[in-house]
Order: C-alpha cells, then structure tokens, then sequence
C-alpha cells in the first residue's frame, strides 16, 4: 500500500482504548489506512466493531518488546519499519488525538520524500557546546552521551511521538538498525524510563551516528504539553493538526479537551461507551513509580 498511518498498542489495555480513540479522529476526515500493531493484553477489551477502524492487525513478536527478560514495551518503537506494510509510513503515538475540522493527509503531502524524520525540538551543537532550542530532553547529559558514542556533531532530541519514513529508503533502515544497537548496550549513559531506555535517545544516538538531523529543526507538528504552552482549545485546534496526551499526568484543561474530542468522535461513529483520559500514573504500575 503507498501510505499509512501505523499506531502502537502494547502492554495495558488503556494503550487499546487510545489506539481506539486515534483511529476513531483520523478517520473522521481521512480514507487513509491504519495499521495496529498489539499485543493481546491490549485489546482483550476492545470490540470487534471498533477493531474495524483499523485495516490491518499486526501482532508484535514478543522479542520486540522484551529486554533481558523483562517487558519494556518503548522498545518495540525501534521495529517498527519492520512491522509497516506502507510505502510510506506515518506513526503516532496512540495517546495522540487529531484535532475536529483537521486531515492528517496533509502531514504526507509535506512529509513526501524524506528518507526519516521526527518531530524534534532541535539539537545539540557539539562544536559550540549550545542547544539550538530549549526544552525537552536528550535523557542524558549531551557530552557524556556524545563521548560515550564517538557524535562528532550534532545531537538531535526528537520526540517519537510522531515518526514518517518512506520504505525504499536505505538510510531509514540504517537508522532503525542502528538505534535496536544501542539499545541492547545497557552500558549507555541514559535514564532510565518506563523500566528501560528511553526509545528517543536511541534514535537521537543513530541518527547522530549517521551525521543526520530531521528534515526541519525544530519540527512540531502535534501539540506536545512539554514543548507548547496553548492554554486553550481553540489554540490548539488552531495551530496544530493534532495533540498528544503524554506523560504521567495531564494537566486537567489538557484532560478536558481530549474529552471533547472523544464525544465529538464517538458521537460521529456512534460508539456509545467512550474512552476518556486517564492519567497512566494511575492505571499503569511501571509509572506509579516514576
């Protein structure tokens, strides 16, 4: 198939229901195919007619997500090339919801020919030991990492929340080659997170590795609570095509308008048991302790 969007849902069934929610807004407005890629702890809950929204089912080998014997589902991210059946591929993470009135065909008009790239909130320039944006994070200290992994350059912060590459491409293979190297290297300077290396800095060290930067610095196409500061629904319908519901807990006027967009969907569709927000600091074990 020439394009698609590709969606995650590992671990919980929370992960499910976002799936769920995701595929429910960009169907909304787009045609455009949508993969999943699960476990079955995922979508135990899920009824079959809601499944429906999604073209393909993929189920996620076990290795892909398992690292010394223990579950860390951020792992299967750096697979995911390997799970598309696209020509060209969007991913987002399943708690992203796109905004009413929006199209994400639009992301591969401007996407279209990239061998791969990230939404990114810049780099760190090695040479001038300076960021050239603030905020966000590389989830280690840039000059231990950089040392550690012989970067000569740049190191990129991307924020894997939304990935696009194009399958002919050599380099993307390359790039998610490289990142399942590193993460199998438990020596690297990194934090740890979710129970195990945090997916992002893995693609920040490949892509650095290969002398390469996303396609725009910064690039911020979803509304992102640690980037963006909108304070209102109308801004974030405004100015971004869609919004993520990251972290631990979600501040509560950013809870709401998931909300809304959760009614105005399920409504559209005719689904009457909605999927609202929960905070994963109160559903999922591993980040009650983070």
């Amino acid at each position: 198939m020439d394009r698609g969007i590709v969606i995650l849902a590992l671990g919980d069934n929370l992960y499910g229901k976002m799936a769920v929610t995701l595929a429910a807004s960009i169907k909304a407005k787009s045609k455009i195919p949508i993969q999943l890629v699960y476990n079955n702890t995922a979508i135990k809950e899920i009824p079959k007619n809601r499944l429906n929204l999604f073209s393909k089912l993929s189920k996620c080998s076990l290795q892909h997500y398992t690292h010394n014997g223990d579950k860390e589902y951020q792992k299967a991210k750096l697979y995911l090339n390997e799970y598309s059946v696209f020509d060209k591929t969007l991913y987002l993470d399943a708690d992203t919801i796109i905004c009413p009135g929006r199209k994400v065909d639009d992301w591969f008009e401007e996407l279209n020919g990239n061998n791969i790239t990230f939404q990114n909130n810049g780099y760190y320039d090695l040479w001038k030991e300076e960021e050239s944006k603030k905020g966000y994070l590389y989830w280690g200290d840039p000059h231990e990492i950089s040392m550690y992994h012989k970067l000569e350059r740049y190191l990129p912060k991307v924020c894997s929340t939304f990935m696009y590459w194009e399958s002919w491409s050599f380099t993307q293979k390359s790039i998610f080659e490289e990142a399942r190297r590193v993460y199998e290297d438990d020596g690297c300077p990194v934090q740890e997170w979710n129970g195990g290396k945090p997916d992002e800095y893995c693609f920040n060290v490949s892509l650095a590795l290969h002398d390469m930067l996303p396609h725009k610095v910064p690039f911020l196409p979803i509304h992102f609570i640690h980037l963006h500061n909108a304070k209102t629904k109308e801004e974030i319908i405004g100015n971004f095509i869609g919004m993520s519901n990251c972290g631990n807990k979600v501040p509560k006027f950013l809870s709401e308008i998931y909300n809304d967009f959760v009614d105005y969907y399920f409504d559209l569709l005719g689904f009457k048991e909605k999927y609202y927000h929960q905070d994963k600091c109160e559903v999922l074990d591993t980040r009650k302790k983070m």
